[in-house]
């Protein structure tokens, strides 16, 4: 009795010295908010790595992943955008967008994304956009719930979303998905961004798009079906890695530190400062190259020379917001340090 009670105790002495892993719960509270800045990186080198693979405490490494380009993710309010009165009423989280339509003479411009953020789940809820110049708001009649929550490991969840749209004399446009999620993992990833305590949910994703073009006098339909693989982090604000497979190929995205400009060139090399968005509706985050350090002063002046507005900026930041709301035009924003002079041009419209 004495021998059980002692083997006993050493177990249990053992377990309390032992790091003891557990999965993690994903909340509303972990999806993007208003102002939220998420630089994204679209990566290569995953020839090497079975990504399909997944289990609990699991441990999925892609730290050899390599950027090729990278975008900023903006958060922001609905209201803040240029089609807020078509989606206010049904979601409450927009970002400026590179969506595109690879359809020739099809001009898609100034293209926003809309969600919806609830305590019970995370809806993508359409997109708005110049089309020909034409203000082309497409609300989803029925919203992609993209995440239910709270999330655990082994949820398993549905829905149907669609949207139907279109401007008269210019063209039409009909989506039809069926997405199924399942968090089927939880465990440990690291890419070159840092390693994380993760869930990852796969998602199939049935869709038939058609559209039909004035002008050309055409249809297209397309039907396509793809696996996306998402690891979502507590704070995350969007998936740290995303992987989405189809019959056209192998799409990886992952949150990474700004260092690249959109076309892929090393940031450092590239340019010290970086605007964006530019242009703007007054709102602008200011991206600093590493070697940039303070205290420095900045000045925003018109082309005739005239200050519109002045700082300065004491302590060390990588970057910092600045609001030129209630200002229109074309400016000069001026960058004065003690070893470095930078003029960058601004575009601002109400």
């Amino acid at each position: 009795m004495k021998q059980q009670f002692l083997f006993l105790t050493v177990i249990l002495s053992l377990l309390a010295l032992s790091p003891l892993k557990a999965q993690i719960t994903i909340e509303s509270s972990d999806m993007p908010s208003e102002n939220d800045i998420v630089p994204v990186s679209t990566g290569l080198n995953v020839d090497f790595i079975d990504f399909t693979e997944t289990g609990e405490n699991f441990i999925w490494d892609f730290s050899a992943l390599m950027p090729v380009s990278q975008k900023v993710d903006t958060f922001m309010k609905v209201m803040d955008t240029p089609f807020w009165f078509y989606f206010f009423y049904f979601s409450n989280l927009a970002k400026p967008s590179p969506f595109a339509i690879p359809v020739p003479n099809l001009p898609i411009t100034n293209v926003y994304e809309y969600y919806n953020k609830s305590g019970s789940k995370y809806e993508y809820t359409g997109y708005g956009s110049n089309l020909f110049g034409i203000p082309f708001p497409v609300l989803y009649t029925s919203p992609d719930i993209v995440y239910r929550f709270p999330m655990h490991y082994g949820n398993e969840d549905s829905c149907t979303s669609g949207l139907n749209a279109g401007i008269d004399n210019i063209g039409y446009m009909l989506v039809d998905r069926f997405r199924k999620n399942i968090v089927d993992g939880w465990g440990t990833l690291t890419t070159p961004y840092g390693t994380f305590d993760v869930l990852r949910i796969k998602s199939e994703v049935s869709e038939y798009d058609s559209i039909y073009v004035d002008s050309l006098n055409t249809g297209i339909p397309v039907n396509r079906n793809y696996t996306e693989y998402k690891w979502l982090a507590k704070n995350g604000k969007e998936p740290l890695l995303t992987i989405s497979s189809s019959s056209f190929g192998v799409v990886v995205t992952y949150v990474d530190s700004l260092h690249l400009d959109p076309n892929g060139m090393n940031k450092k090399e590239y340019t010290p400062v970086k605007l964006y968005p530019n242009p703007s509706k007054g709102k602008i985050t200011v991206f600093l190259n590493e070697n940039l350090h303070a205290p420095f002063k900045w000045e925003l002046r018109t082309l005739s020379g005239k200050k519109a507005g002045e700082g300065e900026i004491i302590r060390p930041v990588r970057s910092f917001a600045l609001d030129f709301s209630g200002k229109s035009g074309t400016f000069l924003l001026i960058f004065k340090g003690k070893n470095f002079r930078i003029v960058k041009k601004v575009i601002i419209n109400k």
